[in-house]
């Protein structure tokens, strides 16, 4: 007991406080119960931007992704195209070529657009192959905003168990004051 407000004899009404326990360790426990309450609002403050930052990018990235890497297998279809056609080019300049109908530059013009043709064929090809990793790599983000979004739900149970945690400790605070349920006198203080 930290006080006894009344003395014998003394009149109460009902809600009048009559005695107070000691309620140092229970302030102790409220200010850090508190503090957890803080931090944990503070780590829900930042799981929340993540998951804002994290989804926005998101949405950017898979489309743009998606975008490129169909452009590629657009402009591939065009690459082998003009390789079937260069090719053929070729074939022929080398048969006009082994009849001495044209000149060897002609040829040689010929085997440059060929190679050309081949060289932009493998290049597109590559380039598909990172487009493919790269669409890969923004799913994979894709499952880091589902875990973000996890950590986000894990932080908000943190504040509600925080909050009532201090609600607790707040209840337990009240009932350090006691209070007389009746009016009446004080009849005996032990």
């Amino acid at each position: 007991i930290e006080a006894l407000i009344k003395d014998e004899g003394d009149a109460v009404s009902p809600g009048e406080v009559i005695a107070r326990l000691d309620s140092r360790e229970a302030r102790i426990q409220l200010q850090q119960a508190q503090a957890e309450l803080d931090g944990a609002r503070g780590k829900l403050v930042q799981a929340e931007s993540e998951v804002t930052y994290h989804t926005e990018r998101h949405k950017g990235e898979l489309p743009q992704a998606e975008a490129a890497l169909a452009g590629h297998r657009h402009n591939l279809e065009d690459a082998q195209a003009l390789t079937e056609k260069t090719t053929a080019d070729w074939n022929r300049t080398k048969s006009l070529f082994e009849r001495q109908l044209i000149s060897a530059q002609e040829l040689a013009h010929a085997d440059i657009a060929m190679r050309q043709s081949q060289a932009r064929l493998y290049a597109l090809r590559e380039k598909i192959k990172e487009g493919e990793a790269a669409l890969e790599l923004v799913r994979i983000n894709g499952r880091e905003v589902a875990i973000k979004e996890a950590n986000l739900n894990v932080r908000s149970a943190e504040v509600r168990r925080a909050e009532a945690d201090l609600a607790d400790l707040r209840r337990k605070l009240e009932l350090m004051t006691i209070v007389s349920p009746v009016r009446g006198t004080v009849a005996k203080k032990n």
